[in-house]
């Protein structure tokens, strides 16, 4: 069965008997695009329910300063990121400390386990860009850009 969706259904099954709510956004990707955890190749945008997402927009740091912090995180427990955040004296650890917290009740909430809970997957990337300009010698001008992120963190 396709990934046509049918307005007079309510459930729609996919090709291996799953079912698809008539809520769930379907998306195909862009070719090149990033698989996440939860996707399997060429079927597009599916969310299963055996993993819950927070996301953070337009964050007050670079992707570049906070990739270190989310590469160290990935895969661990939640509370051994917590702990591995709480050493880590960056501010992007801060905010990743904020959204650990909320994936932790968001799993709460949804009915995980708490013991076998981790992080399956994060991955920062570029949001907004602030356009400042800065003087420079000779009367020129500098431009500097500030760089904001959109930052994702998936628990399973």
């Amino acid at each position: 069965m396709s990934w046509v969706r049918e307005q007079n259904k309510k459930i729609n099954l996919t090709d291996e008997g799953l079912p698809l709510l008539s809520n769930m956004v379907v998306a195909k990707r862009k070719s090149g695009a990033r698989v996440l955890p939860w996707e399997e190749k060429g079927t597009g945008n599916r969310i299963y329910p055996e993993y819950t997402y927070v996301t953070l927009r337009n964050a007050k740091v670079s992707p570049r300063k906070i990739r270190p912090i989310l590469n160290a995180i990935r895969g661990c427990n939640l509370q051994v990121a917590l702990a591995k955040l709480a050493t880590c004296k960056r501010k992007g650890a801060r905010i990743l400390e904020k959204m650990i917290n909320q994936l932790q009740y968001e799993a709460m909430t949804k009915g995980f386990i708490a013991s076998r809970f981790r992080i399956v997957g994060c991955w920062a990337n570029m949001g907004i860009r602030l356009k400042r300009f800065m003087p420079a010698a000779h009367g020129r001008v500098v431009g500097i850009q500030k760089r904001y992120s959109h930052i994702t963190i998936v628990g399973g």
